[in-house]
């Protein structure tokens, strides 16, 4: 192994570990705020030409529990359903009146 691979597999480790230092950071700054969910900070292995070629850093992952991203859709979807529903009957009283009008049949 030359010098170069070994500065530039370091050079690379180096950098994930810096990634991963803001990660834990945030992580910290935010852990009372709600609706934050903390990250981790997922890697791999690099390779060039068969040799280990350093750290690779695959992306960040938000930690949210599988049951409660689900609910959460759940209740997203509900809460489109309910709107379109109440703007749907909201136009409809403004175009033929309410039951407590003696004139609601006749509006144009």
């Amino acid at each position: 192994m030359s010098i170069s691979i070994a500065l530039s597999n370091a050079l690379s480790g180096l950098g994930a570990v810096s990634r991963g230092t803001e990660v834990v950071s945030s992580n910290l700054a935010n852990a009372l705020t709600p609706g934050y969910g903390a990250r981790e900070l997922q890697l791999s292995s690099r390779t060039l030409g068969g040799n280990g070629g350093g750290v690779r850093v695959e992306g960040i992952n938000r930690l949210v529990p599988a049951a409660i991203l689900a609910d959460h859709r759940i209740a997203e979807s509900s809460l489109g359903s309910s709107s379109t529903l109440a703007s749907f009957q909201v136009a409809m009283e403004s175009a033929v009146g309410s039951v407590n009008q003696s004139d609601s049949s006749q509006r144009s």
